[in-house]
């Protein structure tokens, strides 16, 4: 038995639906986004970062579409596997922590493994590792 097209409703019936992928990604990522994978590739920017302090590094993130609750982070922790670059210099660091989140945008941090001066602007990239990831999750 080989079915395709179908959609099962309840109550009256309406017509078919056809979505675009464009579409139905932007459905997907209501609940999940992942801005940054290393297993695409290892060493591609996660976002555009400044210290808050000389301890503290900040990202805000652009959300590609309103998710459909404030995300939580999930994120890699692996070793080193972030890395924020600026002003000649880069430090290494394992952990992302949410700072806050909104439906169309999230603001993630480091203040245990960077240094610098505050002020300074750079951007966070993944450091080489196939398994490093940033993503929120709008799961309820």
């Amino acid at each position: 038995l080989y079915l395709t097209g179908v959609q099962l409703e309840v109550g009256q019936a309406t017509p078919f639906e056809h979505l675009s992928y464009g579409e139905t990604e932007k459905l997907c990522q209501r609940y999940y986004y992942k801005q940054a994978d290393g297993s695409e590739d290892d060493s591609q920017s996660v976002g555009v970062a400044f210290m808050e302090s000389s301890s503290v590094v900040v990202c805000c993130i652009d959300l590609p579409t309103t998710m459909r609750a404030s995300p939580s982070n999930v994120s890699s922790s692996v070793t080193n596997g972030f890395l924020f670059y600026r002003n000649g210099a880069s430090d290494t660091f394992t952990d992302l922590y949410i700072a806050n989140s909104h439906p169309n945008i999230f603001t993630f941090f480091n203040h245990t493994q960077v240094s610098g001066t505050a002020g300074q602007a750079g951007s966070i990239k993944l450091n080489d590792s196939a398994t490093s990831f940033i993503a929120v999750d709008a799961e309820l």
